[in-house]
């Protein structure tokens, strides 16, 4: 098991800070905790969304206006139309929802308003429908800034015969060389407005993605009165292949009237089910001013790793007019850790037009690391938990420790974590400063020491960290050892989780980043050598949580967006979105699996600042019987390390931490202190595993 604790701060609040931050301070990010929406692909009133990262025949035909069109002479955080009182004319009658437009509002930050142009939209972007009450294109919402130093502009350009081979007129507006607020990337995108009511999103430099949304709404979503007026391309990174990029074109197609068409799309289940009937259903929208009756659908159901059909489906239904209808097949039942595609499609000869008449989902039963498989809440009476920050599983106590952001120190046994949690009495280390300091990230040596970082930060900057070691003086109550490390000698970063390397001594690896860079640090807790760094690269954000799996010899990363793990080279061996986009800010491992087990190696996960204290079981990607092994190895003696047995008890020398006993199976039957002695209670043949050493061990 793993447990991963998570934080947010408004993206508007960091902003304010980083505006306004002494040079000798270094920013404090932390993920965004909204929540993300599922792709919408039809949304009311009929439009569509292609793209060609989908596969659909969207052609990538960039128009470049920078040296021909207007420039709008954006600032940051600007709307023409409320900033500038400037509308621009697209030059032709443009039908948008159930309204033609004639001009439009561009705004900095990534968006166009086409309704209530007067109206400001912002740079805190969120999943559409957005409460804002304007009609808009959100071609990249985040917080962008023409205005910063090296960004050219925004421009505007009208065309009566649109250069990019379509026959009808166009208008386009153009964001060149922009980049995110306090970004680095400059970035060229666009988007087309055309005659006959279709809207192209083009991207033409890599793109500096952070959680930006990209979609369409119209004014009426917010306000209610046609909530499902509007299309979502994506936002805050779900779903993760449509982050747009280099050479990504996006089609918001208008479906028009037409006869008995219909268009099928939004296939479910999607992602993680369960082991127990499911019923795929489908989306469909009726093209026809008119209804249409006993309208029939089919669906097929793959196993994607042999691409065979294992189920299969016919149904009918009536189809209300202009309208988005739900389509319902009969039960299919999955089988255990399998991956599944579903494809349906119609089969109704009236059908005049098979354009998009296929649509298909991918689910499985099979956990991915990041999969929240189940939540409980943590709250006791008086309320304990709030803001938690870091966590580290300690076997020897067999609890978690957590720490706050406002001083505290918390543990809890998982086997019955609301009936055990308390707070700890923590003497602190003079370096801790209630005023300016909080407890940061925290770790064990997985027998009696623990690490606990102290960062200096003031609510909007921060000046220091460092790390201090701490031991139980007495019992629940812990103190400073006397040894204190410097952390901001490591690369000019912060340093945000860490964990102690299981079956090393004196090895704690540290997640670091300086905004830009992020890196894996192994280092000597005590010394501060760095034994190893590992540059972290392909992460969507700000990496923050972090532990080591000792079954694989991997890392679990966590940035606020995905669960990651990486091998100790800095390869990415799995990512996933948790559902939701679930903001985990920091993990460890809770090794809990039973002998001969097929449960998932899972995490739970704390969301902070939430008054119920939510706990939520994230899987790992791993099965218990996936990762318990123990290959049967010589005794091996090396260094100081060595096994001794007396009858049917053996003691460790010249090991630290914890010694785990397995039997020959594979599966652990003990864990004792390497500083004690362990007694089997029963004949056969065992391997203690301690630090880095197997010892075979034969009980009579």
């Amino acid at each position: 098991m793993l447990w991963i604790v998570s934080v947010s701060l408004s993206e508007a609040y960091l902003k304010s800070a980083l505006k306004n931050r002494p040079s000798s301070a270094r920013m404090l990010k932390v993920p965004s905790s909204s929540t993300a929406r599922p792709f919408v692909a039809v949304g009311g009133y009929g439009y569509l969304i292609l793209s060609n990262q989908d596969g659909d025949a969207v052609p990538f035909n960039y128009i470049d206006i920078s040296g021909t069109g207007t420039p709008v002479g954006a600032g940051d955080d600007w709307c023409s139309g409320s900033d500038a009182g400037t509308l621009y004319y697209l030059g032709f009658p443009f039908p948008f929802y159930d309204q033609t437009k004639d001009s439009i509002s561009i705004c900095s930050n990534g968006t166009v308003i086409l309704e209530n142009t007067s109206t400001y939209v912002g740079l805190s972007n969120a999943p559409l429908p957005d409460t804002v009450q304007a009609g808009f294109v959100a071609v990249m919402w985040d917080d962008l800034n023409p205005a910063a130093t090296g960004a050219d502009d925004i421009y505007f350009q009208s065309f009566t015969s649109c250069p990019d081979g379509y026959s009808g007129a166009c208008a386009v507006v153009q964001w060149n060389n922009v980049p995110r607020f306090g970004g680095s990337v400059f970035m060229n995108f666009e988007v087309i407005f055309y005659d006959n009511g279709n809207i192209k999103l083009q991207y033409n430099s890599a793109v500096d993605y952070n959680d930006a949304t990209v979609g369409m709404q119209d004014s009426t979503a917010a306000t209610g009165a046609n909530p499902d007026w509007y299309v979502q391309y994506v936002y805050g990174g779900v779903p993760d292949n449509h982050v747009p990029d280099s050479g990504t074109a996006i089609l918001i197609r208008f479906i028009p009237v037409q006869t008995n068409d219909v268009v099928v799309f939004d296939v479910n289940p999607d992602e993680l089910i369960p082991v127990s009937p499911v019923n795929v259903t489908a989306q469909v929208f009726n093209a026809d001013t008119l209804p249409i009756a006993g309208f029939t659908f089919h669906v097929d159901i793959y196993d994607t790793v042999t691409n065979t059909v294992v189920f299969s489906a016919d149904t009918s239904v009536d189809l209300s007019p202009r309208d988005i209808n739900t389509v319902t097949f009969s039960a299919f039942t999955p089988s255990d850790r399998k991956f599944y595609k579903a494809v349906v499609y119609v089969t109704d000869s009236r059908d005049p037009d098979p354009t998009y008449d296929t649509s298909q989902t991918r689910f499985r039963t099979h956990v991915r690391v990041g999969d929240v498989l189940n939540t409980f809440s943590l709250r006791v009476d008086p309320l304990l938990g709030q803001n938690f920050w870091f966590v580290t599983y300690n076997p020897t106590y067999r609890r978690f420790f957590i720490s706050d952001y406002y001083g505290g120190v918390y543990s809890f046994d998982p086997g019955d974590p609301a009936g055990t949690f308390r707070m700890e009495t923590w003497a602190f280390a003079p370096v801790y400063d209630p005023y300016l300091n909080h407890p940061f990230g925290i770790a064990t040596d997985n027998d009696s020491l623990f690490f606990l970082g102290h960062l200096e930060y003031d609510g909007w900057y921060v000046y220091g960290e460092a790390l201090a070691s701490y031991r139980e003086v007495s019992p629940g109550v812990f103190a400073w050892t006397g040894d204190t490390l410097d952390l901001f000698f490591i690369a000019a970063a912060i340093t945000y989780g860490m964990d102690y390397q299981t079956g090393t001594r004196d090895a704690l690896w540290l997640v670091v980043s300086d905004g830009t860079s992020h890196a894996a640090t192994l280092i000597n807790p005590t010394t501060g050598t760095v034994r190893k760094n590992v540059p972290l690269t392909g992460l969507l954000d700000i990496p923050t949580g972090i532990s080591y799996l000792p079954y694989t010899g991997e890392l679990l990363l966590t940035d606020g967006k995905k669960v990651y793990r990486v091998d100790t080279t800095g390869n990415i061996v799995d990512a996933y979105y948790t559902p939701g986009n679930l903001p985990l800010y920091d993990l460890d491992v809770y090794e809990a699996c039973s002998g001969g087990s097929t449960d998932p190696v899972v995490a739970y996960a704390v969301t902070p600042g939430d008054t119920l204290n939510t706990v939520h079981i994230v899987a790992t990607g791993y099965y218990c019987d996936q990762v318990i092994s123990v290959a049967e190895r010589p005794k091996v003696e090396k260094e100081k390390v060595s096994l001794y047995v007396s009858g049917r008890t053996v003691r460790l020398r010249g090991a630290d931490g914890v010694a785990y006993v397995y039997d020959l199976a594979g599966r652990r039957v003990g864990t004792f202190r390497a500083s004690e002695t362990f007694t089997f209670n029963r004949s056969g043949v065992f391997f203690v595993k301690a630090e880095d050493r197997v010892f075979k061990v034969v009980v009579r």
